[in-house]
């Protein structure tokens, strides 16, 4: 079978497995790029064909947003209002489930938790078998879209980057701080009992922010989420008015390194020191290909298919879900020559693909001098 080709359709789930949070374990980031190994038959086919079938799709449900974050990265897109239609996203999802499709994340240009059809959204996802995780902003999940949530969702994800209103307001640009905090108890509450979903908290470090994260590793363990997970801020490399992150390694580890004896055993603290290193650094690469280009793709707003947002300013869109099947998408030629084109050298500092290259250059490019075959 060539890349061109259709897989044959693998049927959905007719149950899935009660929902259930595994024995106590060693702490393990769980957005570890080592999850790749659960999933072997992704690695089966990119050895055999250079593509991944996708376990996972990143889905933007709308562009509106609420909050203007000073380091958004999709600030430079907004104009028109843009929601996607649910009957269209469903049947591209149908084309996906089809050839393995296990989980989506509702994350994109926009507040997901605003689309007029934000609930039916999640049931139609959930009708089809799938995990379902949200990145959101906190100030829209009450009411009808918090009940869905913690009903059905897997994670959901508060992107709060702040302990204080004051804080809040200069990282977001809102004045709904406390809004958001009650809206985490009350989700918090509508839990209790239950396994799932995971309630988080992130925490994007930056000059403005940087002094109140022990505050908000103290607020989030005091408001029952089960962790707070500490990131570096991006540049935009889209809009050059942004506001580089100016902190240094060393400096921004140095403040957040104490907020890891907060955790106890029911509340985790993650801090992503190689995250740090890697976009506030300026160390080797340490590959010349990327060979996760595919591992986790994106359906846009608009119904534009992309492979990585990091890549978007390298090339067009792969395809759009309004004008094709999904399955002519990702098994067609737009899709290799994509491939073909990528230039690493384009590529933003700790992209989310960075610490998975250099896990699978190793694995599928070992150096000799390892001796590979002597386990």
């Amino acid at each position: 079978m060539t890349v061109l080709d259709t897989p044959q359709r693998i049927e959905p789930p007719q149950a899935k497995p009660p929902r259930q949070r595994p024995a106590a374990r060693p702490s393990m980031n769980r957005l570890d790029f080592r999850k790749i190994f659960l999933h072997p038959g992704a690695l089966d086919r990119y050895l055999r064909e250079g593509v991944y079938y996708p376990y996972h799709l990143s889905v933007g449900l709308t562009n509106r947003c609420n909050h203007r974050c000073r380091w958004c990265y999709a600030e430079h897109n907004r104009g028109s209002d843009l929601d996607i239609d649910v009957d269209v996203l469903m049947r591209a999802l149908d084309d996906a489930v089809a050839w393995g499709l296990k989980a989506v994340t509702m994350i994109g240009e926009g507040e997901s938790p605003l689309h007029v059809e934000f609930v039916r959204a999640v049931k139609d996802m959930v009708d089809r078998g799938l995990d379902i995780g949200l990145f959101t902003n906190g100030s829209r999940i009450d009411g009808e879209r918090a009940e869905i949530l913690v009903e059905h969702a897997t994670f959901v994800r508060i992107s709060l980057d702040a302990a204080t209103p004051e804080t809040h307001h200069a990282c977001h640009r809102t004045r709904d701080f406390d809004r958001i905090i009650q809206n985490i108890g009350k989700m918090v509450d509508l839990r209790r009992g239950r396994p799932l979903p995971t309630l988080g908290i992130q925490f994007a470090t930056n000059q403005v922010n940087v002094h109140e994260v022990m505050d908000a590793a103290r607020m989030a363990r005091d408001l029952g989420v089960d962790y707070i997970a500490y990131k570096p801020v991006y540049k935009n490399a889209c809009n050059r008015n942004h506001d580089r992150n100016v902190l240094k390694p060393s400096e921004v580890l140095a403040q957040t390194r104490p907020a890891l004896e907060l955790a106890t055993d029911t509340f985790e603290v993650y801090l992503k020191e190689e995250q740090f290193n890697d976009v506030l650094g300026r160390g080797p690469r340490g590959y010349d290909r990327c060979l996760a280009h595919s591992v986790s793709p994106s359906i846009n707003e608009n119904g534009d298919v992309i492979t990585c947002c990091s890549l978007e300013k390298q090339s067009r869109p792969i395809g759009n879900i309004y004008q094709q099947p999904l399955r002519d998408i990702w098994w067609g030629p737009a899709h290799r020559q994509f491939i073909e084109r990528i230039n690493v050298k384009c590529c933003p500092r700790g992209c989310k693909y960075h610490r998975l290259n250099l896990l699978l250059t190793e694995l599928f490019e070992p150096d000799p001098q390892w001796h590979p075959n002597f386990i």
